[in-house]
């Protein structure tokens, strides 16, 4: 969704306060939902007794546990950022590009998951 806005925002020129509000709430949305998952599973027991060389990056201290969610929701929220504009960019120069960059991606992606060993 936040590429779509992002490309309806620049072809469209409007920077009024609604789009771009829109655009920073679902930004935002984003990347509190997977900030606060990715907290959630590595604060898991469960899931540090299954694999704990993956899981349990977050230390015990509740201080410093929130300072790395708000860290881990800054650099996701910069990502989500800078790949959306990064799309949109090169979506001006050429929609099969963007295809293929995003085709490309999901490939690498189900790669290193089935690597892994992900989908046992």
């Amino acid at each position: 969704g936040t590429i779509i806005q992002a490309m309806a925002i620049f072809s469209t020129g409007d920077l009024s306060a609604t789009p771009v509000v829109s655009l920073t709430s679902s930004i935002l949305t984003s990347v509190f939902i997977s900030a606060q998952l990715s907290h959630e599973w590595d604060a898991s027991e469960e899931n540090r007794q299954i694999d704990p060389a993956f899981y349990g990056f977050l230390p015990s201290s509740l201080k410093w546990r929130s300072f790395l969610l708000l860290q881990i929701f800054l650099t996701s929220t910069f990502n989500l950022v800078i790949r959306a504009l990064s799309f949109v960019i090169l979506s001006q120069r050429s929609t099969s590009a963007v295809m293929i960059v995003f085709g490309g991606e999901l490939a690498l992606y189900f790669l290193v998951k089935i690597l892994r060993g992900d989908f046992q």
